[in-house]
């Protein structure tokens, strides 16, 4: 599985979730503010933590992105 944010600049995200490339059925890509506060706050709690991420991190990060509306 491959989740993936972006910074597109001016202040513009994109967010990708998908399992296609392994022949399973989740294909998710936003583009819009919301992805780009998720690359926000993810890139803060990594600098935070120091290059780690918190438990729930993706897993909130998958619910608020893959059900974000454009």
């Amino acid at each position: 599985m491959v989740v993936c944010f972006g910074d597109m600049g001016n202040y513009k995200g994109f967010y990708m979730h998908t399992d296609e490339w392994w022949g399973k059925d989740i294909s998710i890509l936003k583009i819009g503010y919301t992805p780009y506060l998720l690359k926000m706050g993810f890139k803060t709690m990594y600098q935070t933590l120091g290059g780690r991420v918190s438990s729930w991190g993706m897993p909130l990060s998958e619910l608020i992105g893959d059900h974000t509306v454009r």
